[in-house]
């Protein structure tokens, strides 16, 4: 699945769910299913599964090795922060040294309006992203372990981005400089060599 693809799907998905003012017991399973498919993963075949049982309470998904998902209410959106505690508590709790499993390697605290991604083991104070429902199609490579590729998260992307920008704006000056073009033709170029790249990298981020 091309990443033009996923946005797409996200941006469905993204619509869909942004009415939805429920409860989390009612819908988060489908929520679930669903986010899943747009990343292109059938989530029963990868071995996600729901509510699985940890000294007396339940995780709402748990993906041995890759992540746990703890979902709360959409009301509960401005709250995440209040849900940490036990979103990670659940974390420390997955590891299985006896049958030498590690724990999950993301923490996903999701009120379908709202996502917070934590990578405990490496960044134990702070999540790598947080965004609402309605930017996950442009922040769709910060949940790319649901495609089992590797994420991208904000930090990086803002370097690339600033890099990229720079690049870009000595490539416009210098083909200037030669007379290459003039400033309408020049400015087409550039802007349909950047969405050539962002298309190469989002296929690239799929099938590496």
């Amino acid at each position: 699945m091309t990443g033009e693809e996923v946005q797409r799907r996200l941006v469905d998905f993204a619509r869909k769910w942004s009415l939805y003012a429920g409860s989390e017991r009612a819908e988060a399973q489908a929520f679930l299913n669903e986010l899943f498919d747009c990343y292109g993963t059938d989530r029963v075949d990868a071995g996600a599964r729901f509510e699985e049982a940890q000294q007396g309470k339940f995780l709402d998904l748990i993906w041995p090795r890759r992540c746990i998902i703890e979902m709360k209410r959409p009301s509960e959106a401005g709250r995440l922060a209040q849900h940490r505690e036990q979103a990670l508590g659940y974390w420390r709790n997955a590891a299985d040294a006896a049958h030498n499993v590690p724990a999950p390697r993301f923490v996903v605290i999701c009120a379908f309006q709202r996502f917070e991604i934590w990578e405990p083991g490496a960044y134990p104070t702070e999540p790598r992203a947080e965004f609402t429902l309605l930017e996950l199609p442009d922040r769709m490579d910060a949940l790319m372990f649901l495609a089992e590729r590797e994420p991208v998260f904000l930090a990086s992307q803002e370097a690339v981005t600033r890099e990229a920008v720079r690049l870009m704006t000595n490539l416009y000056h210098r083909l200037g400089d030669r007379h290459a073009a003039g400033p309408d033709v020049r400015q087409n170029f550039l802007l349909q060599s950047a969405r050539t790249t962002l298309a190469s990298v989002a296929f690239f981020a799929l099938h590496v």
